[in-house]
């Protein structure tokens, strides 16, 4: 059994590749349901798209995961991070295997959260299906200004 103390970000690092273990998320008690939730999304289909998760993430999910992006030094930062090498893996992409590629992916995952939350204030038009982290996708437009 994980208790509090073992989730621990440097136990997701195996010869230096970081490695995501989703038992352990998900019995992780520090981690959010929200974190938990995909773990256990990912362990039973393990494909899935970004643009489908952020359309079925909860409303309140996705406020805590925008709070939590300004928010450096919370202890729940970790959770973007593991959520976004989840979701990496499930397009079936190789995760990160040095921190700037981990960066990149963070980066990339708080701005799709970013646009999902201003696309349910109405105030910009989402094309879901052209989100990815693969860099095939980076031309393609994911995002329109709603003009009034």
């Amino acid at each position: 059994m994980i208790d509090d103390e073992d989730m621990d970000m440097d136990e997701f690092f195996e010869n230096g590749e970081f490695i995501v273990n989703y038992d352990k998320i998900i019995k992780s008690k520090k981690s959010l349901s929200v974190t938990r939730l995909l773990a256990a999304d990912m362990m039973s289909n393990p494909y899935t798209t970004i643009g489908d998760f952020l359309k079925s993430i909860h409303t309140k999910d996705l406020e805590t995961l925008l709070l939590l992006s300004d928010d450096y030094d919370n202890e729940n930062f970790a959770d973007l991070l593991l959520m976004a090498e989840m979701l990496v893996r499930a397009e079936g992409l190789n995760g990160s295997d040095s921190s700037e590629a981990m960066n990149i992916h963070l980066k990339k995952f708080i701005t799709f959260l970013a646009i999902e939350g201003l696309y349910r204030k109405g105030l910009v038009r989402v094309f879901r299906e052209n989100m990815s982290f693969g860099e095939d996708m980076e031309e393609r437009v994911i995002v329109e200004k709603i003009n009034d």
